[in-house]
């Protein structure tokens, strides 16, 4: 599970970084969680709030920490690019 989001939270944060205007990375995150947390939830039979909630949390911590590493790559590389003089 953790590799998984952060894989995925490193491949959002490094395509919205590449762009000029990053401003889409928040609600980019908030659907990968809950595309996460609708399938976990279709997938389990028992169901608790807190559960829930901590499930939700714990996935949260791998995708959001992945996704501003790769935001700072995409950027680096997005400034890098724009440095470099074209032939």
């Amino acid at each position: 599970m953790a590799v998984g989001l952060s894989v995925a939270g490193l491949l959002v944060g490094l395509v919205l970084g590449r762009r000029i205007h990053g401003s889409w990375a928040v609600p980019a995150l908030v659907l990968l969680l809950a595309a996460f947390y609708a399938g976990t939830w279709l997938n389990s039979p028992y169901h608790s709030v807190a559960g829930d909630a901590l499930v939700l949390v714990l996935a949260a911590i791998p995708a959001c920490v992945s996704a501003a590493l790769g935001f700072a790559v995409g950027k680096y590389l997005a400034a890098r690019q724009a440095r470099t003089p074209s032939v």
